[in-house]
């Protein structure tokens, strides 16, 4: 089987610039969408028709061809577009208005243990015809270009459903299908094709489906009616049910392992594999393909987004596609995977787009921070805060289950060992700088010092709570939320207050509490200030909920996550110099400008 060792692409849809990715068996690509993960398979495509176009018009004859052989842009399946130039960077054919652009694809193909830069070039003719002409040593060594048009490279797209009914159609009408997306409509074809002719094949895909999915599916049937039938008896039926009554994921796993069976000794380009799997389907899926791909010598290229489908493939070859470049960040040839291991793909995929990294113990920190940015209108703190933030979590306090708390869960990464987390990323982006905002009793924070281009703050109060929550924006958020000063539900809240700050700010000292509440108001803001600066005043607020609560039979009036809404409570004159600072450093670490 002739292998592939790398692709090249220059001005083809998004790739202005050369570049060129590595391939192993498995390779694996990532990027944000629409950053050219499908378009990298595509440009595979396109060569495979281009050679294969070539060989049948052109053949081995050495006759020199000025433009190349023509294609159609409907013979472009893989690849469907309104017009030809939508495959052109920018859609730009001609530089003027004679010189054409050319979009040039090559492979490294190794025959024979021997790799052979294979290149072809397409030219644009009107929007439906696109010209293809290998060059190199396609034309100048007939025996490459012979194996080169050996090349099976097939794309599969990701289940998109499927049909309720669906005719025995000709191979050509299937690959057809295929190439357009319309995996809905010939997975039976694919199913009935290989129990048919490969029938031990069948029972390795209906065995893995009983043990995938606890489903036995039973041989496709060619109905009179020229439909195909194809069903499953699932452990709590009695009666077969037809395929489509089966969910997403045993569909998509069934799609990979068809395609793949009835594609054997083939380059296969698999868009999103994990496409409507659960997570540890996803785990599973990397590992079925390959085992499959070894079996039938598959060489496989793969698109995703999984972060379980990246972290199984750290030891293969992993490139990351970003703002139309390309960057190997996993092979066997480097020494980054154990860091890659350790702290997950995902972690340098977000690093590779923002360039820096924020450090806080907390979602309801990033929540708190942008309060105040908003308070004092600091439209370039706002900016970066509600971006592209890259921010990692080394605990997390809050532990609500609402929805926004799940998914900053999900998105942040508690770790406390970010110092070794933010040398690991800095190794592999040399630009890479860090800011981490701590509360003051970071006691595992301390060091002598910290890598360069990381910054750490830590609160010179206890925590960022410890800067707006005051008994007159507590008072104020009180009297709104219950409707005035004068209900009884309002003094139960005083009621608490004195309970909480007798207890959690004087230790129970019932004296020191009149004194503290009997002062001058001058005096008392004084005093909270100085006898709260030590305390955790998020745990106070979270006693002086709990004691309304059970005073008053309400609901919670806020959560932790929640907590933040005090800080529009208050004027920006009352906000700390100290919180501007903070906001200051956020502007200069973490901007991109």
């Amino acid at each position: 089987m002739v292998r592939v060792t790398y692709i090249s692409i220059r001005n083809f849809k998004i790739f202005e610039n050369n570049i060129k990715i590595e391939l192993t068996n498995p390779t694996v690509l990532i990027g944000p969408n629409n950053s050219g993960k499908t378009s990298v398979l595509q440009a595979f495509a396109l060569w495979s028709l281009g050679i294969k176009a070539w060989k049948v018009q052109k053949g081995n004859s050495k006759g020199r061809i000025r433009y190349g052989i023509p294609i159609n842009r409907l013979n472009l399946y893989q690849l469907p577009v309104q017009n030809a130039r939508f495959l052109w960077n920018k859609c730009e054919v001609r530089k003027g208005s004679t010189e054409p652009i050319v979009v040039t694809i090559s492979l490294g193909l190794d025959i024979d243990n021997k790799v052979y830069d294979c290149p072809i070039e397409f030219t644009q003719n009107n929007s439906e015809l696109i010209y293809c002409k290998p060059t190199g040593i396609l034309i100048e060594n007939s025996e490459v270009l012979e194996a080169a048009s050996t090349l099976q490279v097939n794309l599969l797209y990701s289940m998109s459903g499927i049909a309720i009914e669906e005719e025995q159609r000709q191979a050509e009408r299937v690959n057809y299908l295929m190439g357009q997306g319309m995996t809905s409509e010939v997975l039976r074809n694919l199913c009935y094709t290989i129990s048919s002719e490969n029938p031990e094949d069948w029972k390795r895909i209906t065995d893995w489906m009983d043990k995938l999915f606890n489903m036995k599916i039973l041989k496709p049937q060619l109905l009179p009616s020229g439909l195909l039938s194809l069903t499953y008896k699932h452990h709590s039926t009695k009666k077969p049910l037809d395929i489509a009554s089966a969910g997403r994921g045993a569909l998509q796993i069934l799609l990979l392992l068809s395609y793949m069976y009835s594609h054997k000794s083939s380059v296969i380009l698999v868009d999103e594999p994990d496409a409507h799997l659960e997570i540890i389907k996803q785990k599973t899926v990397y590992a079925l393909l390959n085992d499959v791909a070894n079996m039938n010598s598959n060489q496989l290229v793969i698109a995703t987004h999984s972060e379980v489908v990246l972290n199984e493939a750290v030891d293969n070859s992993i490139s990351m596609i970003l703002d139309g470049e390309v960057k190997t960040i996993s092979n066997k040839k480097n020494d980054i995977s154990p860091v890659l291991k350790e702290f997950g793909i995902e972690h340098y995929y977000k690093a590779s787009i923002t360039h820096n990294v924020l450090y806080v113990e907390g979602s309801t920190d990033i929540l708190m921070l942008k309060a105040f940015a908003r308070l004092l209108n600091k439209e370039r703190t706002i900016n970066i805060l509600e971006g592209e933030l890259n921010c990692y979590y080394t605990q997390n306090p809050c532990n609500d289950d609402n929805i926004e708390n799940i998914i900053d869960r999900k998105e942040g990464y508690y770790n406390p060992t970010f110092v070794r987390h933010f040398t690991a990323l800095k190794k592999m982006i040399p630009s890479f700088v860090g800011l981490g905002i701590f509360d003051s009793d970071a006691k595992d924070y301390e060091r002598k010092g910290y890598p360069a281009d990381l910054t750490v703050y830590r609160w010179k109060k206890y925590e960022i709570e410890n800067y707006f929550v005051s008994l007159n924006i507590l008072d104020t958020y009180f009297t709104n939320y219950l409707g005035g000063s004068d209900t009884i539900y309002y003094d139960l809240y005083l009621k608490a207050k004195k309970e909480t700050i007798t207890k959690f700010i004087f230790d129970g000292n019932e004296e020191q509490y009149e004194t503290f509440i009997n002062s001058p108001m001058n005096s008392q803001e004084l005093l909270w200030s100085t006898v709260t600066k030590d305390k955790k005043m998020s745990k106070f607020l979270d006693n002086l909920m709990d004691e309304f609560v059970e005073s008053s039979a309400l609901p919670y009036p806020m959560r932790k996550g929640d907590y933040y809404k005090l800080i529009s409570y208050m004027s920006p004159d009352e906000v700390s110099d100290e919180i501007v600072t903070v906001l200051e450093l956020i502007d200069n670490k973490l901007s991109s400008e």
